[in-house]
């Protein structure tokens, strides 16, 4: 079997199996869209016809396939198919689909075998057959054509552990955002989980208040790094995993409920100064960093 007949036969199973992918590759190269099955006269639309394949069908006229043609039975692909849709896309002058008793019961001489022995999942391999080794016997070089060109099973993949399910459910369901807040000492984030159901402005403020430990009223704006501020539930849906954000603070209210507090954290502050920092929930060794360490 040579190059051109190899791929025409690639052609016809991947129609009939409705792989679109392994359809139109092996159209980008060049394989004769309109070639017929040497015994029963087939061609790539008479098989996405039979199988109702409306869009294997639609890119096969696409590239050229001629409608007209008719099997070893005379059949034509239009007369082969129960869908209405293939058949004003073949004969856009019909009215009206046939009902099943008009449609011909084809029955082949020959089944092939990817449709006898069909594997489970229907992906055409369409990778350049490996070159036959020479051969005497005529019953060997038949072997190693068929062996050659016959459609590969789906590889067993390992069993995936609960643990892996579970984590895969919960990346389908949540999505990771680093966050912390803005303008302090502390350039570290936290990660932190928002459900995909919930991705909603409040709940992100929620959320960021929670886990860094500020009051919702201080929060001037939040800001998806590097310079885009988020403001209705659209943004934050359209947020994708390890996004990092920033929340901005009203400082000066910040400043006002904590003024006592932070003048008396600070070591070695003056009289009446006032700390202007916020952390992410926890106090910066950089404020004792002159102090003696005891052992």
């Amino acid at each position: 079997m040579n190059q051109s007949r190899f791929n025409e036969e690639m052609l016809r199973e991947a129609a009939c199996f409705g792989d679109f992918e392994a359809v139109v590759e092996l159209l980008n190269r060049g394989v004769n869209v309109n070639a017929q099955h040497d015994i029963n006269g087939w061609t790539a639309l008479h098989w996405a016809s039979k199988r109702n394949l409306l869009r294997i069908v639609e890119i096969l006229l696409i590239n050229g396939a001629d409608v007209s043609i008719s099997t070893k039975t005379g059949d034509l692909a239009v007369q082969l198919t129960t869908d209405e849709k293939i058949v004003k896309a073949l004969d856009p002058n019909k009215e009206s689909v046939m009902n099943d008793t008009d449609i011909s019961d084809t029955s082949l001489p020959m089944t092939p075998n990817y449709l006898k022995n069909a594997p489970l999942c229907y992906k055409v391999d369409t990778s350049l057959p490996r070159k036959m080794p020479k051969v005497e016997a005529a019953n060997l070089e038949a072997d190693v054509i068929q062996e050659s060109h016959i459609s590969k099973p789906c590889a067993h993949l390992p069993l995936k552990s609960f643990d892996t399910f579970k984590q895969e459910d919960s990346c389908n369901h949540e999505m990771i955002l680093k966050i912390r807040i803005a303008d302090t000492g502390d350039q570290d984030f936290i990660e932190v989980e928002l459900s995909k159901k919930e991705a909603t402005y409040a709940n992100l403020v929620n959320l960021c208040c929670h886990e860094l430990k500020i009051d919702s009223r201080y929060v001037e704006r939040i800001r998806k790094l590097p310079n885009t501020i988020l403001r209705r539930d659209i943004e934050v849906r359209r947020l994708t995993d390890y996004t990092e954000i920033e929340v901005v603070l009203l400082m000066s209210k910040v400043l006002d409920s904590n003024a006592g507090s932070c003048e008396s954290l600070k070591p070695g502050s003056k009289p009446g100064e006032v700390t202007t920092s916020v952390s992410n929930g926890y106090q910066s060794i950089s404020m004792y960093k002159n102090q003696r360490v005891l052992y």
